[in-house]
């Protein structure tokens, strides 16, 4: 998001690399880094504290109210990951459990979040072109801009749990649809 609180670019490389513990059981693990850019606008105020005058940087909500807003760009080197554990039920049934971390760019609850994702997905291939998924969730957010959107009310943290499901149809050699 590009709004007042400002914007996240992420750019990120992965390696990764699986192994089969057991004729039914695989293990993928990767990681790699991520360049952040931040691009964000803050509105220094001069406080007084026991100590004197500090300057602390508050987000800047709203620049059309005469508030002096200064620009404050940064770019910072961070780490993700990601581990799946696959195992194959039956010639057509997989079972998989993930942990993904990684820093989202947001979405307009936050405008970009350390994020920690753990999924359970069952999948089943109906046909050879066909494949049905469940899929349940837990994710964690926490803000990286200072600003937040108005419904997450000043929180420094989001979580969730989700569940949903999808059908995967292979239509030739390289193209496929899905819907969820």
């Amino acid at each position: 998001p590009a709004a007042s609180a400002g914007s996240l670019k992420v750019n990120m490389l992965q390696l990764l690399i699986g192994h089969r513990i057991s004729g039914k059981l695989d293990f993928l693990i990767g990681g790699g880094p991520e360049w952040i850019q931040k691009y964000q606008w803050i509105e220094p105020r001069l406080i007084v504290t026991s100590q004197g005058l500090q300057v602390i940087n508050l987000p800047c909500i709203n620049p059309a109210a005469g508030v002096t807003c200064v620009p404050a760009n940064s770019s910072f080197i961070t780490g993700s990951a990601r581990a799946t554990l696959r195992y194959h039920w039956s010639p057509r049934t997989e079972l998989l459990l993930t942990y993904l971390r990684y820093i989202s760019p947001g979405s307009g609850f936050f405008g970009g979040a350390n994020t920690d994702v753990v999924r359970f997905t069952v999948s089943h291939s109906l046909a050879r072109r066909w494949t049905v998924m469940a899929d349940t969730g837990y994710a964690r957010n926490s803000r990286i801009l200072a600003a937040t959107a108005s419904v997450a009310n000043g929180t420094a943290n989001y979580r969730y749990r989700y569940v949903g499901g999808g059908v995967h149809r292979q239509l030739g050699r390289y193209f496929s649809a899905f819907a969820s």
